[in-house]
């Protein structure tokens, strides 16, 4: 394993030192009580097996790059998920959304940490994905920082959640089929100009 940057050791600390101030109520993937993450959940993360897309990181069956990626590439150069979206991953990204368990955040982060290690990909900074100014006056949190700050203490990167702004409102995403979601994301976030 490699070194924990000091940043990361703080951040762990504070946390550790609130969870003795105020223990864990339940964990977020299966409320089970004084955990924020338990051993059980962690050991129970759905990742993808079997060969992906070099660019989309979808599973496959046939070659390296889906024909849809080569046809049509993405924006992206390439991206991988550390998970499937199921449970108990999906329980405790929504307890983390809905129900302000933002404690849950760094614990998912740790768990993170060593699958982007192994990607070994030049990353030099984490940007969370902008929430609307409504959404997160309505939340008070964006979600997606709290599990990308510590990720970035973690593996030493910069952080910087105010790179990316959204430009427009747009409905939840609840509900919607991959396409549907697709086309709301189009144009709403642009780089944050600099002053």
């Amino acid at each position: 394993m490699s070194r924990i940057p000091w940043s990361y050791r703080f951040y762990r600390l504070t946390w550790n030192g609130l969870d003795l101030l105020f223990p864990p109520v339940v964990c977020g993937g299966c409320g089970r009580v004084g955990w924020r993450w338990c051993p059980e959940c962690q050991e129970r993360v759905p990742r993808l097996h079997g060969p992906i897309c070099e660019r989309c990181g979808i599973p496959t069956n046939g070659p390296d790059t889906r024909e849809k990626c080569r046809s049509n590439p993405p924006a992206y150069r390439k991206m991988r998920s550390w998970a499937v979206f199921d449970s108990p991953v999906q329980d405790g990204l929504h307890t983390m959304k809905y129900r302000r368990n933002i404690g849950l955040g760094e614990a998912l982060a740790l768990q993170m940490a060593d699958f982007v290690r192994s990607l070994q990909w030049p990353i030099q900074m984490l940007i969370p994905v902008p929430l609307s100014k409504k959404r997160r006056k309505e939340r008070g949190y964006n979600q997606v920082g709290l599990v990308a700050r510590p990720l970035a203490y973690q593996i030493d990167l910069m952080y910087e959640p105010g790179a990316l702004q959204k430009v427009r409102e747009t409905r939840t995403q609840v509900g919607l089929t991959i396409s549907q979601r697709a086309k709301m994301s189009r144009m709403r976030i642009r780089p944050t100009r600099k002053s």
